[in-house]
């Protein structure tokens, strides 16, 4: 599966469930911030933030580009696990 078609299956489900999770691996001080690939499970999304995982950085910046990639609010987005780690979970709960 492709990333593209990952996130196209997942906001599909969001708009018809109301909430997804999604397993991420995040790499800081990249050039820019974005989705990159996925990695060898098809599930993870390699996501590359161009912040610092200082003083919660980089979190913030990964919550603003999930709110932006799948239009849900920034008060939607919850980390379930990883917070603190390069391998994260997070939950984002559909405004609708």
């Amino acid at each position: 599966m492709r990333l593209v078609e990952l996130i196209a299956a997942k906001k599909q489900i969001l708009s018809q469930t109301g909430e997804i999770s999604l397993s991420l691996k995040v790499k800081t001080h990249a050039s820019q911030s974005a989705l990159q690939d996925l990695l060898l499970d098809n599930e993870t999304i390699k996501v590359s933030l161009h912040a610092a995982p200082v003083e919660g950085q980089a979190n913030r910046e990964l919550v603003a580009l999930l709110s932006k990639e799948f239009a849900v609010p920034k008060s939607n987005i919850s980390f379930l696990k990883g917070q603190q780690s390069s391998f994260k979970t997070v939950k984002l709960v559909s405004s609708v």
